[in-house]
């Protein structure tokens, strides 16, 4: 079963048993897959060394750390990682899914499925480390309602889901707001992000509102990405959370203004 779920999730080829797996995804995160996943399989905790053979094959050496293995803390700290309200569904989508040997693709892009408690788990592990960010980072995220304990992390997060979607050659167009909805679904929701609402668009801003999600952090970067993309303009962003949602007010992080010389 977890053979299968590897090969579902588009990890690659395992079987456990042995110190080597193929896999396209990045080195260091197949490496704690598959840690996790042998220490679930045994009940046992391992110290693990590994190297990379070639840039799809990965070699493992386990040594026994006769720990016990307490089940992970649960992120108590972070509002939406955990959503009981959550339902699923079936959604008509025109997403491809193209199977290769090793994994599979979207649109000849190699493309994995990822849980959203392992991005919150960096959020929350990762916070304490990021001290202090470039000025023209800092001045792109206004956080409202945030606690400071992960406020780094998800800032870094944000930032690199933003920067993740860019790097790709998307085109989004958007004539007015109306296009909005269909730009969501085509880019948001047939991958399993978080269905954000306009709520209001003028000249000056772009306002959303999206429910608590698991997603939440990865669906806010590529949202503004979305915007950015349309609008070739850097975003300033606003996000106030409160209970149940967070708001989102984009607006261009500069603004100009004409005169006559006259």
């Amino acid at each position: 079963m977890l053979i299968d779920a590897w090969k579902l999730c588009g990890w690659g080829t395992n079987s456990f048993h042995d110190s080597t797996i193929k896999t396209n995804v990045f080195a260091s995160v197949a490496a704690g897959f598959y840690l996790s996943t042998v220490e679930l399989l045994e009940s046992c905790r391992y110290k693990l060394e590994w190297s990379q053979q070639s840039n799809h094959i990965i070699n493992f050496n386990r040594l026994t750390a006769n720990n016990e293995m307490p089940p992970p803390n649960l992120l108590k700290s972070i509002p939406w990682a955990y959503q009981n309200d959550l339902s699923g569904g079936i959604i008509d989508s025109e997403v491809k899914l193209e199977s290769h040997e090793l994994g599979w693709s979207i649109e000849g892009r190699t493309s994995f499925l990822l849980p959203c408690d392992f991005f919150n788990r960096v959020i929350f592990n990762s916070s304490g480390f990021v001290k202090q960010f470039p000025q023209n980072i800092l001045e792109r995220w206004d956080l409202v309602g945030f606690d400071m304990v992960y406020s780094n992390g998800l800032i870094a997060m944000l930032e690199a889901s933003k920067e993740v979607f860019l790097s790709n050659d998307n085109f989004v167009y958007l004539r007015d707001e109306r296009d909005w909805s269909k730009t969501i679904a085509n880019h948001m929701t047939y991958f399993g992000y978080a269905a954000p609402m306009l709520t209001k668009q003028d000249q000056s801003s772009t306002n959303f509102e999206m429910n608590l999600s698991p997603s939440l952090p990865l669906s806010l970067g590529k949202l503004v990405g979305l915007w950015e993309r349309a609008n070739g303009k850097t975003a300033k962003c606003r996000i106030v959370l409160s209970s149940q949602s967070v708001k989102l007010e984009i607006s261009p992080l500069l603004t100009f203004v004409l005169e006559d010389s006259n």
